[in-house]
């Protein structure tokens, strides 16, 4: 997630955390949580991507070749400020929901 911090604090550049937090749809303490490297919600997740114009995959890194309606809804990314997991453990965690999302689509469960 420290890429997503990143990415908004570039995008955002001179603009007011106010202005680009009203541009997203999200509060301006959310954006600032989100620019000090705290994870967002999906809901909030999916606004920025959206105010970025990336997919989540791209931040998740994920290849594009594995993109997916599962991977467009990454439940990853629903980890809010408390941490109860590690980078690691999480990026674990997505992969495998991806692939039970997969498994389910292909209907070889």
């Amino acid at each position: 997630m420290k890429e997503l911090s990143l990415m908004v604090k570039k995008k955002r550049g001179d603009l007011g955390l106010r202005a680009a937090a009203d541009q997203i749809g999200i509060t301006h303490t959310t954006l600032s949580r989100v620019e000090s490297g705290k994870l967002p919600d999906l809901n909030t997740f999916t606004k920025i991507c959206n105010w970025l114009g990336v997919q989540p995959n791209e931040i998740l890194g994920f290849s594009s070749s594995r993109t997916s309606k599962a991977v467009a809804a990454l439940p990853v990314a629903h980890y809010r400020a408390k941490k109860t997991m590690g980078p690691e453990t999480a990026q674990h965690l997505a992969e495998l929901i991806i692939k039970v999302h997969e498994a389910v689509g292909n209907r070889s469960l």
